[in-house]
């Protein structure tokens, strides 16, 4: 199958909204921050000043991430588990002219950002890892299969930077899918059919629909709930080695004892938001293990990966890049079926020598 690359990557947005629920997950524009949006913890202290006194809250992403997530280790979270973001020492008509989506967007929840601070939380905001793909975008091994935008891998590195996700969609979308269509026109010309597995078919089929089959078993929306939980906890801005590997051991069990379980209460095959939820939860748990045992091997601190354990970016032995690929090894937990390798960065324009880039940076 395709290999993928940099899964250990994962950008979060340090300001999404937490509380109230009705707009939860919403990011909060890095205007907020910009036009004077300040952080405070439970205990209404200002705590970006003790983690980056030069930059405070417009330090970068990952940084501001990191530092609201250790104020939740450290207890110092609000009592719904957030952190305040506010703008009420900024005068009104500043907040009017230049942020009139957010102000209106919180006083649809009934909140006016010009008196009253919004409850925020770090939220994963882009996956930097991916297909390993070529040029034109498509997979190195698996010849016709396209992945662009987030499924790609090695586009942005460890760290995208601010809006270049949104170009790199549409040219990929646009060159991929002008190739992949000439693709087509030469197998058609060529009349060359591939035929499909029907063994793998039935097999696909099979497993879509057993969660009918089941009468009781285990529920979809908790067993995801409970993934996000494990995930966040154990793969999320800050990692060790104990929560790694704990995470890895707890997506095999789960892969093995409770995925097989999983039951649809409503029956309805027609639209099931159960069955839906039910069908995520494979990639859910395949993509978790791949990213934790891709973080797990990366002994370094680089971008979006940050080991509390190993809180240093190491130019001389991890300037490389992690692969991940499946191997086929019956018997054995899923785990042990991703091959995780690493390969060298080709570095092409400016070496780290040039940029004066230390072998060793302590964050």
């Amino acid at each position: 199958g395709a290999k993928v690359i940099d899964m250990e990557m994962l950008q979060w947005h340090p300001t999404a909204v937490w509380w109230p629920p009705g707009l939860r997950g919403m990011a909060v524009s890095e205007a907020f921050r910009s036009e004077g949006g300040r952080l405070y913890n439970k205990f209404g202290e200002r705590f970006m000043m003790k983690y980056s006194p030069e930059w405070l809250e417009v330090a970068t992403r990952d940084f501001v991430s990191r530092s609201i997530y250790q104020e939740f280790m450290k207890g110092n979270a609000t009592e719904r588990g957030g952190v305040y973001l506010s703008l009420s020492h900024v005068p009104a008509e500043i907040i009017e002219k230049r942020l009139p989506t957010m102000l209106s967007n919180m006083a649809s929840v009934g909140i006016d950002i010009r008196k009253n601070p919004v409850e925020i939380t770090p939220a994963v905001h882009y996956t930097d890892g991916g297909v390993i793909i070529d040029i034109l975008w498509e997979s190195v091994d698996v010849p016709g299969l396209y992945a662009i935008g987030e499924a790609s891998g090695g586009v942005h590195g460890g760290n995208r930077l601010g809006s270049n996700s949104l170009p790199e969609l549409m040219v990929s979308g646009v060159r991929s899918g002008q190739v992949a269509a000439m693709r087509a026109l030469r197998m058609n010309k060529n009349k060359k059919r591939v035929e499909a597995d029907m063994k793998k078919v039935a097999e696909e089929q099979e497993r879509v629909f057993s969660f009918f089959d089941r009468k009781d078993g285990v529920n979809p929306l908790e067993l995801r709930d409970r993934l996000m939980d494990l995930m966040w906890k154990n793969v999320g801005i800050i990692r060790n080695e104990e929560r790694l590997r704990k995470a890895i051991e707890e997506l095999d069990k789960i892969w093995d004892e409770e995925l097989p379980n999983v039951n649809v209460s409503d029956g309805s095959k027609n639209w099931s938001y159960e069955w839906v939820e039910a069908l995520d939860l494979y990639p859910r748990i395949f993509t978790g293990l791949v990213m934790a045992k891709s973080a797990l091997i990366r002994t370094e601190s680089r971008a979006n990966h940050y080991r509390e354990d190993y809180p240093f970016t190491d130019n001389q032995y991890w300037l490389k890049n992690v692969v991940v690929s499946y191997e086929e090894r019956p018997g054995s937990r899923l785990s042990e079926r991703l091959e995780v390798t690493t390969r060298p960065v080709v570095v092409t324009l400016l070496q780290p020598e040039d940029v004066n880039l230390p072998s060793r940076v302590d964050w």
